[in-house]
């Protein structure tokens, strides 16, 4: 089961330079100023941010290349993300719900 998630994993890792080839932030990564311009208003809950500090702000780390601090990037978010859920179904699992 695990293999099944496993190639297309490796492929959007592998497309994850794509994203230097434009000068466009991501979706979703737009700063305030962005909802201002688009819609007009910043809304309420977006006014605090900051309050999370990103683990490679702006995808770069001091003296490694930036195609590299992508990498890097990438591979510690979906870390993080399957981290997340394999305790998640642990926990599942010891309520006995899975």
């Amino acid at each position: 089961m695990h293999k099944r998630f496993l190639l297309p994993v490796i492929l959007l890792l592998a497309a994850v330079p794509l994203g230097l080839l434009t000068d466009k932030p991501a979706w979703g990564e737009w700063e305030q100023s962005f909802y201002k311009q688009v819609i007009g208003f910043i809304p309420e809950g977006m006014k605090n941010e900051g309050l999370i500090k990103a683990v490679i702000p702006d995808y770069s780390l001091n003296d490694i290349p930036e195609v590299l601090a992508y990498y890097l990037s990438a591979i510690v978010g979906i870390s993080v993300i399957f981290l997340f859920f394999y305790m998640l179904k642990g926990f599942n699992r010891s309520k006995g719900e899975g």
